[in-house]
């Protein structure tokens, strides 16, 4: 970009502003792109750890019961 000068007119001038403009946003863009990409990521990563939560207190409740019903039934 050659820069505004007196030998410049005023549309060419605009065109190259707009044109750093479109650039700025599109770049801008690009950035909160990768920011959204990345906070999905944790949400994910999140969900799976209460996921697996769950599953490993069912886990446990289950092997409770199992144990609960070898007593009464007097296995070992």
């Amino acid at each position: 970009m050659g820069g505004c000068g007196q030998d410049r007119d005023a549309g060419h001038c605009l065109a190259e502003r707009i044109d750093v403009a479109v650039h700025t946003v599109a770049d801008l863009d690009a950035r909160a792109s990768q920011i959204d990409a990345r906070d999905c990521g944790r949400d994910s990563t999140r969900q799976d750890q209460r996921r697996l939560s769950a599953i490993e207190g069912e886990r446990k409740a289950y092997a409770a019961l199992v144990d609960e019903r070898n007593r009464e039934a007097g296995i070992r």
